[in-house]
């Protein structure tokens, strides 16, 4: 289970509002994360979808799922300004920045 015995949950959970229903926190987690929730839990004040990063699965970094977590229309710059970034990124982390 998400708890680690005391109640208390372990990871870090994608929160949503008590109206989202069980269906819609599993396919918005999905679309943002790209695999779907090990779990949804609801209290009085939300709806937890994940852990996220739990089983073995990483956030995605890809362009597209980048994209498709954004939900807007992608325009020419906003990919150049994306490409720009992960570029960056993968500069420092090869460097070790």
């Amino acid at each position: 289970m998400g708890d680690n015995g005391n109640g208390r949950l372990r990871g870090t959970w994608q929160g949503y509002t008590p109206d989202t229903t069980d269906d819609q926190a599993r396919r918005w987690f999905e679309r943002k994360y790209g695999y779907p929730p090990a779990q949804v839990l609801r209290n009085a004040g939300a709806v937890l979808a994940g852990p996220i990063g739990g089983n073995g699965y990483r956030r995605p970094t890809s362009l597209l799922r980048r994209v498709e977590a954004a939900q807007r229309t992608m325009t020419p710059e906003r990919a150049r300004q994306l490409a720009l970034q992960l570029e960056e990124a993968a500069n420092d982390r090869d460097t070790g920045n």
